[in-house]
């Protein structure tokens, strides 16, 4: 029997042959395909071509997972891997133009040629689209991130915080490309939203609370177009805050558990503990208070908080009190009054001095208020700590962040505040000619008061603890501020108004020597003394002791015996009769003597002579001198000559005496053998 040909095979794969028919040999065929020698090889393209397909796939992933990358330095692999993922797609194709063709050949039945038409699908297809794919996917722009330069540490991530957000990297990657920003939006909430509009890539901003954040920006070119990035970071703890941060020595530091108790009357207390010690350096009714630290370093801060519903909370942070920083050119922040502190309403101004051309200067006063501008005026009426904070930029780039603290408290009454001193104080006023000296003491009956002075304009100023001590040698009208604090930190603000008044008259007396010994000789001279629209007619000269005054000219001479403190007032009449006085003070010294007695012998055979001399060997100058020889024999020469007769040993007194009646005594032993 003769059976019918069977098709040939499609890839290997021969159709089944039918259960009725069972040849007893096998047809011979021309056919080489079926060879063992086209199997063999059919098997090792086979390997081959599945061992390609599995690298290639690999090779497309390794891509897509480490491209795009920022910088330079993947440029090439990514030449490498686009021009490999075109090859390898020109590969598929080709192969599947060759497989068709093939299949279309054949002489296999439909069945298996729909199947071998599928496997080629399963196998090109997939291909394709990764050789597809990967170009796409490794050619894109790469990712942009939003660093967080401050803090560094997640541990340092507890609120309120200040964050430091820099687009640094990311806008060196869109350079690369081409696109440069040159205006930032910022999303600090992810209520899509733009919260801050800024110049530069760098922003800080403050969060108050703990939770999961999302802050987006969008970069905007000059064209108009845009580039997003986003980042997303946990605040996982919220205690006070610290402004500034960090703190700096020697300034002082505001801490606020405001923004956790918004309603004051829910805290009863804070115990504030700021070195560690385990003892309140502070205790406050309301939930912020301000510390000035000497230290740098690290040091843990805590708050024991005692609430109303007779509950307490603790709350602790580390932080790092550091030196200021250099600044980047000579900036200054003053502040008008300089003592910031007082009750509300309470108003002040601050400048900011630099010699530095500025571009920009941005305020926050700690209320929740802002102001621009080198110099900003405000006024708080409330209670509190108030962090003011300067953001200065410099015409070429440069920022310093400069800040100070404002603290309102609530006003002392001190209703028998009284002044020692001079010029008096009439209500709030004081008055005088140029130039001005002013002496003034404050004083209650208060106990634990802290006063302290401010005297803006005053030419000298001594002292401003507690006694102010001032020189006003200009015209005007200037005030001093008197500051009393007490322990509770209530505080008074006293203003008192300064008029300086031209001088109505300008009278010197010169004296030469100024000061001596008596007996003293002095000249006194006022002959610069002058009256503005008037001529001087006499002096009347007063010297501050027994004598009388004396009338005459602008020079004279005095003599003072007596040692004392003498005020010498001068007297100027002029033309139009009118009177001008002035003192001067004058300190003479008592004089200093010193009697000694140089004998010519002090031992031999009686009867005895010596000679006693009391002139070579004494200091000062005597008017008198009187001896005791110790025999009952005296004298009052200064260089007497005395014979002792009867043996015996005698004690020889000098007495002398100046012309003011000061006087010194001393003594010699004289034997007579």
């Amino acid at each position: 029997m003769i059976m019918p040909e069977q098709p040939a095979s499609i890839d290997g794969i021969q159709p089944a042959a039918s259960l009725s028919a069972a040849p007893t040999r096998a047809p011979v065929s021309h056919d080489t395909e079926g060879s063992p020698a086209v199997k063999k090889w059919k098997r090792i393209l086979l390997l081959f071509g599945s061992v390609f397909y599995v690298l290639y796939v690999l090779w497309c992933l390794i891509l897509i997972m480490i491209l795009p990358a920022p910088g330079d330095a993947m440029k090439m692999l990514v030449l490498v891997g686009a021009g490999s993922a075109v090859l390898a797609g020109l590969v598929f194709i080709g192969m599947s133009v060759v497989v068709l063709m093939h299949i279309s050949q054949t002489k296999a039945t439909t069945k298996a040629r729909k199947f071998a038409l599928i496997k080629l699908l399963a196998v090109v297809i997939p291909g394709l689209i990764l050789s597809v794919v990967t170009p796409l996917m490794i050619m894109r722009e790469p990712a942009l991130f939003i660093e967080i330069t401050n803090p560094r540490s997640s541990d340092e991530m507890v609120a309120p915080v200040s964050i430091t957000f820099d687009l640094t990297s990311a806008i060196d990657i869109l350079s690369q490309r081409g696109f440069r920003p040159i205006q930032y939006k910022w999303d600090l909430n992810a209520d899509r939203k733009v919260d801050q509009e800024t110049l530069d890539p760098v922003l800080t901003a403050n969060f108050e609370r703990e939770g999961i954040y999302t802050v987006s920006v969008a970069m905007i070119a000059s064209d108009g177009s845009s580039r997003s990035a986003a980042r997303r970071f946990v605040i996982r703890q919220a205690v006070f805050s610290v402004t500034p941060t960090p703190p700096i020595i020697d300034k002082p530091a505001v801490f606020s558990l405001a923004h956790l108790y918004p309603d004051p009357d829910v805290v009863l207390s804070v115990d504030w503990d700021f070195d560690s010690d385990g003892k309140a350096d502070d205790t406050t009714t309301e939930p912020q208070t301000s510390y000035t630290f000497f230290k740098t370093g690290r040091v843990t801060v805590s708050a024991l908080v005692q609430l109303a519903n007779k509950t307490q909370a603790r709350y602790e942070r580390v932080i790092d009190v550091q030196e200021p920083a250099a600044l980047p050119f000579p900036v200054k922040l003053v502040s008008e009054p300089n003592n910031l502190i007082g009750s509300a309403p309470f108003s002040a101004l601050f400048t900011i001095e630099t010699a530095e051309p500025l571009a920009q200067v941005q305020w926050t006063f700690g209320d929740g208020e802002k102001a621009d501008g080198p110099r900003a005026a405000h006024t708080y009426g409330r209670n509190g700590n108030f962090p003011v904070q300067a953001r200065i930029r410099s015409e070429s780039g440069a920022v310093v962040n400069l800040s100070t603290v404002v603290k309102i408290v609530d006003r002392l009454d001190l209703p028998d505040l009284v002044f020692e001193g001079s010029p008096k104080v009439n209500g709030s006023k004081i008055e005088g000619e140029v130039p001005l000296t002013l002496n003034l003491k404050p004083v209650t009956k208060k106990q634990f008061i802290d006063f302290y002075w401010e005297a803006p304009g005053a030419t000298d100023v001594g002292s401003t603890d507690e006694t102010l001590q001032a020189i006003y040698r200009r015209e005007g009208t200037y005030v001093v501020t008197l500051i009393a604090q007490d322990l509770e930190d209530h505080v008074l603000r006293l203003p008192i108004t300064v008029t300086v008044l031209p001088p109505s008259s300008l009278l010197s007396i010169s004296m030469d020597p100024t000061a001596g010994v008596a007996p003293l000789t002095v000249r006194f001279d006022a002959s610069e003394s002058s009256i503005p629209g008037e001529d001087i007619t006499g002096f009347i000269w007063g010297f501050g002791d027994t004598s009388a005054k004396e009338f005459g000219g602008a020079s004279t001479e005095h003599t003072y015996t007596r040692a004392g403190t003498y005020v010498v007032d001068l007297t100027v009449r002029s033309t139009s009769g009118k009177q001008f006085s002035t003192t001067k003070t004058l300190v003479v010294r008592e004089p200093l003597l010193q009697a000694c007695i140089l004998p010519s012998r002090t031992r031999g055979p009686a009867p005895l002579g010596v000679n006693f001399d009391a002139e070579e060997c004494s200091s000062g100058i005597f008017a008198s001198y009187l001896w005791d020889f110790g025999d009952g024999v005296q004298s009052d020469e200064m260089k007497p000559l005395h014979v002792f007769s009867e043996p015996g040993v005698y004690t020889v007194k000098l007495r002398g005496a100046d012309a003011s009646g000061t006087t010194s005594t001393t003594s010699v032993i004289i034997t007579a053998e």
